[in-house]
Protein backbone atom coordinates (compact mmCIF):
# COMPACT_ATOMS: atom_id res chain seq x y z
CA UNK A 1 0.00 0.00 0.00
CA UNK A 2 3.02 2.23 0.73
CA UNK A 3 4.21 1.98 -3.04
CA UNK A 4 0.98 2.95 -4.34
CA UNK A 5 0.71 6.36 -2.65
CA UNK A 6 4.05 6.91 -3.49
CA UNK A 7 3.34 6.11 -7.31
CA UNK A 8 0.41 8.39 -6.87
CA UNK A 9 1.77 10.83 -5.41
CA UNK A 10 4.72 11.06 -7.87
CA UNK A 11 2.16 11.11 -10.59
CA UNK A 12 0.43 13.62 -8.99
CA UNK A 13 3.51 16.13 -8.25
CA UNK A 14 4.59 15.61 -11.99
CA UNK A 15 0.69 16.70 -13.33
CA UNK A 16 1.07 19.62 -11.16
CA UNK A 17 5.06 20.65 -12.27
CA UNK A 18 3.82 19.94 -16.16
CA UNK A 19 0.39 21.97 -15.60
CA UNK A 20 1.94 24.74 -14.26
CA UNK A 21 5.13 24.57 -16.85
CA UNK A 22 2.29 25.31 -19.15
CA UNK A 23 0.37 27.87 -17.46
CA UNK A 24 3.69 30.20 -17.22
CA UNK A 25 4.31 29.90 -20.37
CA UNK A 26 0.96 30.72 -21.86
CA UNK A 27 0.76 33.61 -19.44
CA UNK A 28 4.36 34.52 -20.99
CA UNK A 29 3.02 34.22 -24.22
CA UNK A 30 0.32 36.52 -23.36
CA UNK A 31 2.33 38.78 -21.71
CA UNK A 32 5.19 39.55 -23.72
CA UNK A 33 2.81 41.01 -26.87
CA UNK A 34 0.90 43.16 -24.10
CA UNK A 35 4.00 44.39 -22.42
CA UNK A 36 5.01 45.60 -25.69
CA UNK A 37 2.18 47.19 -26.38
CA UNK A 38 2.10 48.73 -22.96
CA UNK A 39 5.68 50.36 -23.98
CA UNK A 40 4.44 52.17 -27.29
CA UNK A 41 1.41 53.32 -25.55
CA UNK A 42 3.65 54.99 -22.76
CA UNK A 43 5.85 56.40 -25.45
CA UNK A 44 2.74 57.71 -27.38
CA UNK A 45 1.64 59.27 -23.97
CA UNK A 46 4.98 60.67 -23.50
CA UNK A 47 4.70 62.64 -26.93
CA UNK A 48 1.43 64.01 -25.96
CA UNK A 49 2.60 64.80 -23.10
CA UNK A 50 5.31 66.94 -24.38
CA UNK A 51 3.18 68.23 -27.09
CA UNK A 52 0.60 69.19 -24.75
CA UNK A 53 3.32 71.04 -22.61
CA UNK A 54 4.93 72.93 -25.76
CA UNK A 55 1.72 74.04 -26.52
CA UNK A 56 0.63 75.04 -23.10
CA UNK A 57 4.24 77.48 -22.78
CA UNK A 58 3.48 79.06 -26.09
CA UNK A 59 1.89 81.83 -24.82
CA UNK A 60 4.43 82.60 -22.12
CA UNK A 61 7.06 85.22 -22.40
CA UNK A 62 10.06 82.46 -21.58
CA UNK A 63 8.95 81.04 -24.31
CA UNK A 64 8.65 83.92 -26.85
CA UNK A 65 12.22 84.47 -25.54
CA UNK A 66 13.56 80.88 -25.80
CA UNK A 67 11.66 81.20 -29.86
CA UNK A 68 13.41 84.65 -30.79
CA UNK A 69 16.74 83.23 -28.82
CA UNK A 70 16.51 80.16 -31.34
CA UNK A 71 15.67 82.26 -34.52
CA UNK A 72 18.68 84.50 -33.90
CA UNK A 73 21.13 81.03 -33.94
CA UNK A 74 18.99 79.90 -37.11
CA UNK A 75 19.60 83.26 -39.14
CA UNK A 76 23.24 83.13 -37.53
CA UNK A 77 23.87 79.44 -38.78
CA UNK A 78 22.61 80.69 -42.38
CA UNK A 79 24.56 83.38 -42.71
CA UNK A 80 27.54 81.11 -42.54
CA UNK A 81 26.37 79.23 -45.87
CA UNK A 82 23.71 81.72 -47.50
CA UNK A 83 25.63 85.02 -49.50
CA UNK A 84 23.34 87.91 -50.03
CA UNK A 85 23.11 89.52 -53.07
CA UNK A 86 25.24 92.42 -52.86
CA UNK A 87 28.36 90.09 -50.83
CA UNK A 88 28.16 87.43 -54.29
CA UNK A 89 30.53 89.77 -56.16
CA UNK A 90 32.82 90.31 -53.32
CA UNK A 91 33.44 86.76 -52.52
CA UNK A 92 34.42 85.66 -56.37
CA UNK A 93 36.90 88.59 -55.52
CA UNK A 94 38.00 86.49 -52.45
CA UNK A 95 38.65 83.89 -54.06
CA UNK A 96 40.77 85.93 -56.73
CA UNK A 97 42.19 87.40 -53.60
CA UNK A 98 43.47 83.48 -51.96
CA UNK A 99 44.40 82.77 -55.84
CA UNK A 100 46.35 85.99 -55.35
CA UNK A 101 48.80 85.53 -52.13
CA UNK A 102 49.12 81.81 -52.96
CA UNK A 103 50.53 83.05 -56.39
CA UNK A 104 48.60 80.88 -58.49
CA UNK A 105 49.70 80.88 -62.09
CA UNK A 106 47.79 81.87 -64.78
CA UNK A 107 44.20 81.59 -62.49
CA UNK A 108 40.85 82.27 -64.17
CA UNK A 109 37.48 82.18 -63.13
CA UNK A 110 34.00 82.40 -64.83
CA UNK A 111 30.41 81.55 -63.64
CA UNK A 112 28.91 78.36 -64.95
CA UNK A 113 26.05 79.85 -65.97
CA UNK A 114 24.02 76.27 -66.80
CA UNK A 115 24.49 75.06 -63.20
CA UNK A 116 23.51 77.95 -61.05
CA UNK A 117 20.21 77.29 -60.44
CA UNK A 118 17.77 77.01 -57.57
CA UNK A 119 18.64 74.00 -55.33
CA UNK A 120 15.06 72.94 -54.42
CA UNK A 121 11.30 74.35 -55.64
CA UNK A 122 10.72 74.13 -51.36
CA UNK A 123 13.54 76.52 -50.90
CA UNK A 124 12.31 79.31 -53.40
CA UNK A 125 14.45 81.74 -51.73
CA UNK A 126 17.85 79.94 -52.05
CA UNK A 127 19.82 79.48 -55.47
CA UNK A 128 23.23 77.54 -56.07
CA UNK A 129 25.97 79.77 -58.29
CA UNK A 130 28.42 77.05 -59.78
CA UNK A 131 32.24 79.21 -60.38
CA UNK A 132 34.84 77.38 -62.83
CA UNK A 133 38.32 78.03 -61.39
CA UNK A 134 41.48 77.24 -63.97
CA UNK A 135 44.89 77.86 -62.52
CA UNK A 136 48.66 75.94 -62.61
CA UNK A 137 50.19 74.99 -59.50
CA UNK A 138 52.08 72.34 -57.30
CA UNK A 139 50.30 69.76 -55.70
CA UNK A 140 51.23 72.22 -52.03
CA UNK A 141 49.57 75.18 -53.54
CA UNK A 142 46.67 73.39 -54.85
CA UNK A 143 45.97 71.51 -51.52
CA UNK A 144 46.18 75.05 -49.74
CA UNK A 145 43.77 76.68 -51.89
CA UNK A 146 41.30 73.87 -51.17
CA UNK A 147 42.39 74.27 -47.82
CA UNK A 148 41.42 78.05 -47.62
CA UNK A 149 38.09 77.59 -50.08
CA UNK A 150 36.43 75.03 -47.54
CA UNK A 151 37.65 77.27 -44.51
CA UNK A 152 36.20 80.37 -45.91
CA UNK A 153 32.74 82.06 -44.31
CA UNK A 154 30.21 82.05 -45.97
CA UNK A 155 30.87 78.66 -47.26
CA UNK A 156 32.50 77.78 -50.34
CA UNK A 157 31.90 74.08 -51.77
CA UNK A 158 34.39 72.61 -53.91
CA UNK A 159 32.12 70.08 -55.77
CA UNK A 160 34.45 68.44 -58.17
CA UNK A 161 38.26 69.35 -59.53
CA UNK A 162 40.63 67.49 -62.13
CA UNK A 163 44.38 67.57 -61.75
CA UNK A 164 46.81 67.20 -65.20
CA UNK A 165 50.47 67.30 -64.62
CA UNK A 166 51.69 69.83 -67.03
CA UNK A 167 54.61 68.31 -69.60
CA UNK A 168 57.23 71.41 -69.28
CA UNK A 169 56.87 71.42 -65.61
CA UNK A 170 56.12 67.78 -64.02
CA UNK A 171 56.16 69.37 -60.43
CA UNK A 172 52.57 71.80 -61.85
CA UNK A 173 49.65 70.60 -62.85
CA UNK A 174 46.89 72.74 -64.34
CA UNK A 175 44.18 72.86 -62.24
CA UNK A 176 40.11 72.48 -63.38
CA UNK A 177 37.75 73.00 -60.20
CA UNK A 178 34.29 74.02 -60.31
CA UNK A 179 33.09 75.46 -56.50
CA UNK A 180 29.76 76.45 -55.56
CA UNK A 181 28.14 78.51 -52.63
CA UNK A 182 24.56 79.53 -51.80
CA UNK A 183 22.93 82.75 -52.32
CA UNK A 184 19.49 84.10 -51.60
CA UNK A 185 17.32 83.36 -55.08
CA UNK A 186 17.26 86.95 -56.52
CA UNK A 187 21.31 86.80 -56.28
CA UNK A 188 20.69 83.78 -59.15
CA UNK A 189 18.72 85.97 -61.40
CA UNK A 190 20.92 89.18 -60.85
CA UNK A 191 24.63 87.50 -61.31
Amino acid sequence: MINISKKYITITATYCVVSLLLLGSAAFLLMVPESRSLDALTQDLEKIQQKHHSITETGSPQSKEDTIKHLEDVTRQLDDFVVDSEAAAKLTFSIRQIAADLKLNNFSSKRMESQSTEIDKELKNLGQIWIEVKFESSFNQFAKFVNQLERHYPVIFVEQFSLLRLQNEPKKASVKMGITFLTQNQTVAGL
